[in-house]
Formats: structure tokens, C-alpha cells, sequence
């Protein structure tokens, strides 16, 4: 795997921000990729030289009901996804709004990223959603976990609320 300096490709500028109208998370950007996909990379970039144990990518507009900690029994040496998404079920599509892993994965995780965006299982290019299988192709499928077996909504769940949902 490599590990870039930065992501190719342009990085989120103000321009997008000053044409007329927004552009959003899906809409893409130069080298074909999602604004939302960029914009990850470069946060994970930010990553890349800290001294951390674990990494834990979630929403800004996440409301816990309940502590996830507590809720689920965490291994924190594996990639870990709540659940699975009740949509394109033949496929194991993610819950991504709060995801748990080593440091030791972030190159793997940064490397997965890139190709769910750029070969995205099955075709299926449906937000960061499509990540299981591309991670699987990093570090294995033993070192990556469904912390909750049944199907559920990120949208509708009794974990959390997300405040933002369109």
C-alpha cells in the first residue's frame, strides 16, 4: 500500500463554496471523486504522524442516546462497523456514521477509502457506505467486525440521532 504525502487531486477550496448554488457531499470533483470522499481523505491525512492508539471516524451532528462503548463489546485491535445497512442487502453495505479502528489500520483504511471510491464493489458507489469490502481487501475479513449482526438504519436506530439528515 502507499501512504501519498496528500491525496491527488484537488482538495476543498472556496470556490466550490462561492459558485452559485451548493455543491454537496455527493457531487464530484476533478478526478472524479466525491466531495465527501476527498474531504475524508484529507481529515485521515491529518492522522497520519499522530501518536494515537485508535481512531474513531464519526458525524459532527451525532446524538448518542446510548455510549456505544457500553453497548457493544469492542476489540479494538479490528475495524469495526455497528451494523449493516438495510439496503443493497445482497451486498454488505456499512452503517458509516461511526466506525472504530486501530491507528495501525489508518494506511489501510486510507487505502480502502481510495478504492471503494474508485472501484467500488459490485458498482456500487453509494456514499461511504461501500467500504466493507474494500477494508476486507486490506486487512482481512478476521480483522473486520460487525459490532451488531442485524440489519439497521443510520437514519432511524435506538443508538443515536443524527441531527442532519439531508
Amino acid at each position: 500500500g502507499h501512504f501519498p504525502g496528500r491525496i491527488p487531486g484537488p482538495v476543498v477550496d472556496a470556490q466550490w463554496w462561492t459558485r452559485e448554488g451548493w455543491a454537496c457531499g455527493g457531487d464530484r470533483v476533478s478526478n472524479g471523486m466525491k466531495i465527501m470522499t476527498v474531504s475524508y481523505l484529507n481529515s485521515l491525512q491529518q492522522l497520519k504522524d499522530e501518536d494515537l492508539d485508535l481512531v474513531i471516524s464519526t458525524r459532527y451532528d451525532i446524538n448518542f442516546f446510548r455510549n456505544p462503548f457500553e453497548e457493544y463489546n469492542y476489540d479494538f485491535t479490528k475495524c469495526s462497523f455497528l451494523w449493516r445497512e438495510p439496503e443493497f442487502m445482497d451486498l454488505p453495505i456499512v452503517n458509516d456514521t461511526f466506525i472504530v479502528f486501530p491507528h495501525s489500520m489508518l494506511e489501510s483504511f486510507y487505502n480502502a477509502v481510495i478504492e471503494m471510491e474508485t472501484n467500488p464493489p459490485h458498482g456500487v458507489n453509494v456514499g461511504m457506505h461501500n467500504l466493507y469490502l474494500p477494508m476486507v481487501n486490506q486487512v482481512g475479513e478476521d480483522n473486520v467486525v460487525w459490532m451488531d449482526n442485524e440489519f439497521k438504519s443510520a437514519i432511524s436506530n435506538s443508538l443515536y440521532k443524527l441531527e442532519r439528515t439531508e
